[in-house]
């Protein structure tokens, strides 16, 4: 499993300063929101996921 955090939990804090306390704190992962006005101002920002819902198979290959 892999842990991450939401960035609304520090509206104040730079894409820097989340993607640094990820880091020190043994996060994976930092999911944005940025609709809130937050400091981590995000765009054009592109996804590489696919949102349909992949077979048992695929869903094993990607995820684990």
């Amino acid at each position: 499993m892999r842990f991450g955090f939401v960035s609304s939990v520090a509206p104040g804090w730079t894409l820097d300063q989340l993607a640094a306390a990820a880091g020190a704190y043994g996060f994976e992962a930092v999911e944005l929101r940025v609709a809130w006005g937050h400091a981590a101002a995000v765009s054009g920002l592109a996804l590489g996921a696919r949102l349909a819902q992949p077979s048992a198979a695929e869903h094993a290959a990607t995820v684990g």
